[in-house]
């Protein structure tokens, strides 16, 4: 059964295993194996994922499919933005879907829920 589920602090480790690995499938053809090491390595650092996922203007939720994460999304509010700061946005700044799982409309699951968590807010 699908759901979707606010990623805890716990799960920071399984965060940062489906990030790389994500990240490696879909960047991995247009950089070279530094420039993925050096953005993995920082992006994807325990430290910083945690802070991230402390943060009270960010959300990460993991997709799972009885229990298997399968995709996991990070959404900002304008403070926390990667980019512009438009008030009253809602930002997807990472939207990540395992490469065994890509093409089963998770992503799209994943955006109904960002523009149904947008309306929320």
């Amino acid at each position: 059964m699908l759901k979707i589920c606010s990623c805890l602090l716990n799960e920071v480790p399984q965060l940062k295993k489906i990030g790389e690995l994500c990240f490696y499938d879909t960047f991995s053809p247009f950089n070279t194996p530094e420039n993925l090491k050096m953005y993995m390595d920082t992006a994807f650092d325990i430290d910083v994922l945690s802070q991230e996922v402390k943060n009270p203007n960010s959300f990460f939720y993991f997709l799972k499919n009885d229990d298997q994460i399968i995709a996991y999304l990070k959404l900002n509010l304008p403070i926390a933005q990667s980019d512009y700061n438009f008030n009253r946005s809602l930002e997807i700044e990472r939207i990540y879907v395992l490469p065994e799982h890509k093409n089963k409309g998770y992503g799209k699951k994943l955006i109904e829920f960002t523009f149904n968590k947008a309306i929320e807010l």
